[in-house]
């Protein structure tokens, strides 16, 4: 595995045309570029697996997930739809007779946590886990009527309810929410967490958890179709990832291959200086690596066991000849 500090210290010296130095901003950048362009290149290079529990249904795909491309459903092989499934004619069924909807459908328009808001409807609370200084997040929604939520913070009227984030401690809100609309978060030390809490009987549920980076938490729901709203669906996704929009220095990145790097970043430097012909040079050998890696890490189904069974009478032995 290597971290975001690792790919800048093998690329600061390709940036730009003489190279850069390793935590600028213009080494940090590079090596963005760097991981953007191995992403794209190969086969398999971006294919990961995710495993899930879907919930009523639904699931929330996390950042990483950009385009699912085959799921199971319960150890069921299924079809990935789009948001336009619905208006597209679906007479084929999957195996047992459950129809093809028994698969996963992505949904359109994004959502702002991992699970919604229990109906109906809760306050908030948020808790940070680093010590932070002024920092904050908004949450945007409706409360139970549908209305838009608006707030007072100090003495300002503001969309949403705004809310200090503080370490190991819950910070409540005051407004009934029931749905949301968007989050704004200040760039923070750590992870904050944020959960529904029942105002008449304080039980508290996990809504979502924002990484130190993020400040415009946005993700994309697929829902499981053909299953009951009552049972939790076992699936798993295969499919393309998506590069994290900032990375810190101790970030995993999703690639592994310091060749594939270097001749990467090199690449990107030729095409800069206008070498066309390194940078062609370059850029199929990115492609040899990630396939020969690729097949090196590809698993075999099976050794097929060759047989020979002999034919001619004179390869049998111990036949004896009866008379009759």
């Amino acid at each position: 595995m290597l971290t975001f500090l690792e790919v800048q210290r093998l690329t600061a010296e390709f940036s730009g045309r003489g190279g850069s130095c390793v935590g600028t901003p213009d080494a940090r950048l590079f090596a963005r570029r760097v991981l953007q362009y191995v992403q794209k290149k190969g086969a398999y290079g971006s294919i990961r697996r995710f495993h899930f529990k879907a919930q009523k249904g639904c699931i929330t795909l996390p950042p990483e997930l950009a385009v699912p491309l085959q799921v199971l459903v319960d150890g069921r092989v299924g079809t990935v739809w789009n948001q336009w499934m619905t208006f597209q004619s679906v007479t084929c069924d999957l195996e047992g007779g459950c129809p093809a909807g028994k698969a996963l459908e992505v949904l359109p328009g994004p959502v702002f946590t991992a699970y919604p808001i229990p109906d109906p409807g809760s306050i908030l609370a948020v808790i940070g886990t680093c010590k932070e200084e002024d920092s904050f997040i908004t949450i945007q929604g409706v409360d139970t009527t549908g209305r838009e939520v608006v707030t007072n913070w100090r003495g300002q009227q503001i969309v949403g309810e705004k809310f200090t984030i503080q370490k190991n401690v819950l910070t409540y809100g005051k407004v009934k929410f029931g749905r949301i609309t968007g989050i704004v978060k200040d760039q923070t030390k750590g992870y904050v967490q944020l959960w529904a809490v029942n105002p008449e009987t304080q039980a508290s549920l996990f809504l979502g958890d924002y990484s130190p980076l993020e400040k415009f938490p946005s993700y994309t729901q697929a829902k499981v179709l053909g299953c009951s709203c009552s049972t939790i669906v076992d699936v798993i996704v295969q499919g393309r990832i998506r590069l994290k929009e900032q990375y810190s220095d101790n970030d995993i990145v999703p690639f592994d291959d310091t060749n594939v790097i270097v001749f990467g970043a090199q690449s990107l430097q030729a095409e800069a200086n206008n070498q066309i012909q390194v940078a062609s040079y370059k850029d199929g050998k990115v492609d040899k690596m990630i396939e020969e890696d690729a097949g090196y890490q590809r698993v075999s189904p099976g050794t097929p066991v060759n047989t020979f069974a002999p034919l001619s009478g004179g390869a049998v032995k111990g036949i004896v000849r009866y008379r009759i």
